[in-house]
C-alpha cells in the first residue's frame, strides 16, 4: 500500500518523515504535484529539514536541490 505524505489537515514535518523513512529510503517523486506524467522513481540521499516556511524538504536522486515531501509518495 502507499503512503501518501499529506493530507487535507496535517503536513508531515521533517522530523516526522525522518522518523518514518530512512536515507536511501525510495519514492516517486511528482515534480508537479497530482501529474502522473511527471512522475519518477528516486531514492532519498538526505535527512529532511525544514525551510524557513516550515516546509519540509529532502535531497533526493536525479534531482538539484531539496524537494517538498508533499510531491513524494511512498513505494
Amino acid at each position: 500500500m502507499k503512503t501518501i505524505l499529506t493530507s487535507k489537515d496535517a503536513v508531515m514535518t521533517a522530523q516526522q518523515f525522518n522518523d518514518k523513512y530512512p536515507v536511501g529510503a525510495p519514492f516517486t517523486y511528482f515534480s508537479i504535484k497530482g501529474m502522473p506524467s511527471t512522475a519518477k522513481d528516486v531514492e532519498t540521499t538526505s535527512e529532511a529539514w525544514e525551510l524557513g516556511s516550515g516546509d519540509a524538504v529532502v535531497k533526493v536522486t536525479g534531482v538539484s536541490g531539496g524537494v517538498s515531501v508533499e510531491h513524494l509518495e511512498a513505494k
